[in-house]
């Protein structure tokens, strides 16, 4: 168990949130079923989401896939954070043992952008979502789709990762830079 988790026990609301949450989820056939905060839930497709041992979901976040065929996997020992928002049109990935803090969206698709139509009328295009093992996401990350970032990596807070990154990549900004140090 992280320093995060033996430090902030869960309330009582949060026990009987997540109660609540394991016998809803249970009739989507959800193997491993993460530990849901209050107001934590997961979105349409239930089915497609797929989480491995020890997973922690904080308060408000929403997880979901848009379509019948998105995918959406998580690792174990993930801590996914407050408010946090994954929404997956293709496939999103999370490695084993990352750290997702408050805020964070990670989306794995993007509508055309041509002047001459209206917005939601346009396509819809996706890309895959990988974030490898042992990756620290710090709050307020933005994930566009087509990223993969390799294992061991850290996204500084508020940055918008718009390309890959290799492993043990310190990363951060508006768009997202690798870092040297």
């Amino acid at each position: 168990m992280n320093q995060f988790r033996k430090l902030n026990k869960p309330t009582f609301l949060d026990r009987m949130w997540n109660l609540s949450r394991k016998i809803l989820y249970s009739r989507f056939n959800i193997k491993q079923t993460p530990f849901f905060e209050f107001g934590a839930y997961l979105y349409r497709f239930k089915k497609n989401i797929k989480f491995q041992s020890n997973v922690y979901i904080k308060r408000n976040a929403v997880i979901g896939c848009a379509n019948p065929n998105a995918f959406i996997s998580v690792g174990e020992n993930t801590t996914i954070g407050n408010g946090t928002i994954m929404i997956s049109s293709e496939k999103i990935i999370i490695g084993n043992n990352c750290m997702i803090a408050p805020y964070v969206h990670i989306v794995d698709s993007n509508h055309g952008m041509e002047p001459d139509k209206p917005y939601n009328q346009q396509e819809n295009f996706t890309s895959p979502v990988v974030i490898g093992d042992n990756t620290w996401i710090g709050s307020g990350v933005v994930i566009l789709s087509g990223v993969s970032i390799g294992s061991g990596s850290i996204i500084g807070a508020g940055s918008v990762v718009t390309k890959s990154f290799p492993s043990n990549s310190k990363i951060m900004g508006i768009p997202a830079k690798k870092k040297d140090n």
